[in-house]
């Protein structure tokens, strides 16, 4: 019997499987660049630091490097596409950034009827959609939403948060939650001037797009500031990985039901 959360688990989502495939490549580039920093910067000194230099080790890891962000850059697009989920259009926001209740439509099935046992729930994250409970896999339990006060991310946002955290703490960049998959390595590191707590907000920061930034604690908890000693998945097993062939069940979760302004019909956006 396998371990929930294991590798093969069934009841496992395309996003956590999308983001474990992720951290496996991070460990792989952490890897690959130790060991090329270890020979830029230590020995081979003097004249015979090129002779010395094992080339060929070299660009094995620099290949490695490049088909590890290759994958990593596949299982964003994964996380991304949603399975096919769509959001609700900019233009069904109020100019205070209210959505009207006729405007909420189910990211999967496109219906806005809510029942008792069936509501729709939007995410609190980036990527502006709703969900009804039983349109998500697994089906998303009221009981399961955290408390009023805290946002509640959808699968594709809770992992997105999780990947641009780690990769951020990786590159030393301050990439915004909303970047596209196509972009996730287009960022320059930040300052190194820059003050720690500056940086690390700014690494969470959101684009300015004006939606919602996701679950500051599901995206700061452990390993803020210690990237290097985290125990990432092994990246043995995911040579033969296929981003494009899990196409499987699992679709967004969403926000709290409850979060109503109440006397002016139009549901918020949470905002941090």
């Amino acid at each position: 019997k396998r371990k929930a959360g294991s590798p093969g688990d069934p009841t496992d989502t395309i996003y956590k499987v999308a983001q474990r495939r992720i951290m496996s490549q991070i460990a792989r580039i952490r890897k690959e660049q130790w060991l090329l920093e270890t020979y830029e910067q230590e020995g081979w000194r003097g004249a015979s630091r090129e002779k010395l230099k094992p080339q060929g080790e070299l660009s094995r890891a620099e290949d490695a490097i490049a088909r590890a962000k290759v994958i990593i850059s596949e299982n964003m697009r994964v996380i991304d596409e949603a399975e096919g989920a769509t959001a609700i259009p900019e233009d069904a926001y109020t100019a205070s950034g209210g959505l009207p209740e006729e405007a909420i439509l189910c990211g999967v099935c496109g219906g806005g009827e809510a029942t008792s046992d069936d509501d729709i729930i939007l995410c609190d994250g980036v990527c502006g959609r709703a969900y009804h409970q039983k349109c998500l896999n697994p089906p998303l339990r009221l009981e399961d939403l955290p408390p009023d006060d805290e946002g509640w991310l959808c699968p594709p946002c809770e992992a997105k948060v999780n990947c641009i955290f780690y990769l951020n703490n990786l590159m030393n960049t301050a990439m915004p939650l909303d970047t596209p998959w196509q972009n996730i390595f287009d960022f320059d590191p930040v300052d190194s001037s820059e003050s720690e707590g500056e940086s690390s907000r700014r690494k969470m920061r959101g684009s300015g797009s004006g939606k919602a930034e996701g679950n500051g604690e599901a995206a700061t908890g452990a390993g803020a500031g210690g990237f290097l000693s985290l125990d990432l998945p092994s990246s043995e097993d995911d040579d033969d990985y296929d981003a494009g062939a899990n196409s499987g069940s699992d679709n967004g979760d969403d926000d709290d039901d409850d979060d109503d302004d109440g006397d002016d019909g139009v549901r918020r956006r949470w905002n941090t």
